[in-house]
């Protein structure tokens, strides 16, 4: 490869899940951070997916890659997170309410995300994030 070519790629890290695998991803960077320090100052680009954006989102808001992986893995170990009552885990078996309490989803995600965070405002300059 040319040298040309090669500085001109970035390295992308894709954090695609859903639901409670965000912890898996977490987890697999916190593994991978430990193994490879400076694992994460080298990715130019964080994307993601579902969970894997709420990730990405939390890594790009720290300027120290390894306190953004710290409070993910603090984020999904949260033991309210995906709990409901007993009536709406009832009603949502049947399709008639999410699996989930929406309120303290966002309550819990607030302790981790500022709600007044623009991308324009992260340290990370290339940051691709949706959430569904």
């Amino acid at each position: 490869m040319s040298s040309e070519v090669t500085k001109s790629l970035l390295k992308i890290l894709s954090l695609d899940a859903g639901g409670v695998a965000g912890l898996l991803n977490a987890r697999l960077l916190q593994r991978i951070s430990y193994s490879v320090p400076d694992f994460l100052k080298e990715v130019d680009l964080i994307a993601g997916s579902s969970a894997g954006a709420i990730n990405a989102l939390i890594l790009a808001q720290h300027a120290d890659p390894a306190d953004g992986v710290e409070a993910c893995v603090r984020l999904w170990e949260e033991p309210k997170l995906m709990s409901n009552t007993p009536w709406n885990t009832l009603l949502a078996t049947f399709g008639l309410s999410p699996f989930i309490s929406a309120d303290n989803y966002r309550s819990i995600l607030s302790r981790y995300i500022d709600d007044r965070l623009t991308l324009g405002d992260l340290d990370e300059e290339e940051c691709v994030n949706y959430y569904i």
